[in-house]
């Protein structure tokens, strides 16, 4: 996988990719606090494909938004959006993980022409809560963003404390967390290390969708979907599962074993999975 750089009006879009020119595009979306180098592990089993994998803005060594732009669910689809009219990319395979399926299944179902196929890594579609939350999540997004804003930036005293932490709140193998937060952070000619990733990702959403709009956004994939779970990743899917495999016009549930990153433990594993999806889609 080598490094690739898009560039959008006024901010750039970095990732990884195979370099495969000609063959179809299969454009890799990581999850929330990650980066492409999660899709590392699953791309030698995709080599029929050009895969490029991005870091979302913000993620990685994407560019940040301004001052005061947060990042919001559509704010990431837009920037996919962008990308791809500016590439010029038509009938793509979108492959996300954990936020980058929900970003994924957005897309698809917003711009369909567009999309070949999806497939949704520990993601069952936008998360949701009633609208009786609103008021509550506006106040707790404010309050997250000014407290964000008056706080110092903590850098990470070494690399090892940075998997150390990590290691705290994630069911990651060490190897696939070092893999990850070397592209989060940079290390200095002194050795001083920095966070690459911006501190505003870490702000609360101003507001959710409700169940209703996730299923009306869902159900307009016209595309064929496919969901690959972890039979140890997130219980809430396997409920989301029971709720929401209705709403899809064309769905295919797989289960392996792995956990969240059930991508990058089992790799071929997913890998088959998604090559029988493409080759009977």
């Amino acid at each position: 996988m080598k490094e690739i750089i898009f560039q959008l009006k006024g901010r750039n879009f970095s990732g990884l990719s195979n370099d495969n020119q000609g063959k179809p595009i299969v454009l890799c979306l990581h999850g929330f606090l990650d980066n492409a180098a999660s899709f590392v592990p699953l791309a030698p089993y995709l080599s029929d494909y050009r895969i490029i994998a991005i870091d979302l803005m913000g993620h990685g060594s994407s560019s940040h938004y301004n001052d005061g732009h947060y990042y919001q669910l559509t704010d990431y689809v837009y920037d996919l959006y962008e990308l791809v009219k500016r590439q010029h990319w038509q009938r793509i395979i979108l492959i996300g993980h954990s936020l980058g399926g929900i970003v994924a299944s957005i897309f698809s179902a917003t711009f369909p022409e567009l999309v070949k196929s999806l497939v949704c890594i520990e993601s069952f579609g936008p998360l949701s809560e009633s609208e009786k939350s609103s008021a509550l999540q506006l106040k707790a997004s404010f309050e997250s963003r000014l407290k964000t804003s008056s706080s110092t930036i903590r850098q990470p005293q070494s690399f090892d404390a940075v998997i150390k932490a990590r290691q705290l709140v994630s069911d990651m193998a060490v190897e696939h967390i070092e893999l990850i937060m070397s592209r989060n952070v940079a290390i200095k000619e002194n050795g001083d290390i920095q966070w690459k990733t911006d501190r505003k990702l870490r702000t609360t959403s101003p507001l959710r969708l409700t169940e209703t709009q996730a299923a009306l956004i869902l159900g307009a994939i016209e595309c064929d979907t496919l969901i690959i779970l972890g039979n140890n990743g997130y219980e809430k899917l396997q409920v989301a599962r029971e709720r929401r495999a209705a709403y899809f016009s064309k769905l295919t549930v797989s289960q392996r074993q792995g956990g969240h990153y059930v991508h990058m433990e089992s790799p071929r594993a997913v890998a088959t999975d998604i090559l029988t999806h493409l080759a009977n889609g």
